[in-house]
């Protein structure tokens, strides 16, 4: 089945790197840094980037780096609203106080 050019649009992939990940976690294959990850139209990514930035902040939630991936192609349906980005940050309570909380720990063994 092929699918019309008009059902894909250009966007970018925003990663946000919170905290760090676990030592063993990461020599298992898990990522550097633990955070989200979104796949927003390319008109919205720098709006999205700073409206993420703000929203984990006012949550209090560490940002080490957010990074823009190179612009592709990919269905309309895929691709994440900004409404839908504060709403996924949101509605995951626990997610974000598991990294405040590794967050803490991480903050306390790096200053001793």
């Amino acid at each position: 089945c092929l699918m019309s050019r008009h059902n894909f649009i250009y966007c970018f992939s925003i990663g946000v790197d919170c905290i760090p990940n676990s030592e063993e976690d990461i020599k298992k294959g898990g990522p550097k840094y633990l955070g989200y990850d979104f796949v927003v139209p390319y008109r919205d990514a720098k709006k999205a980037s700073l409206l993420i930035e703000k929203k984990l902040k006012t949550l209090s939630v560490p940002i080490h780096g957010i990074t823009l991936s190179d612009r592709f192609l990919l269905k309309k349906s895929d691709a994440c609203s900004i409404d839908k980005i504060i709403q996924v940050i949101d509605d995951d309570p626990d997610y974000l106080n598991m990294l405040l909380k590794r967050s803490n720990s991480y903050t306390k063994t790096k200053t001793r």
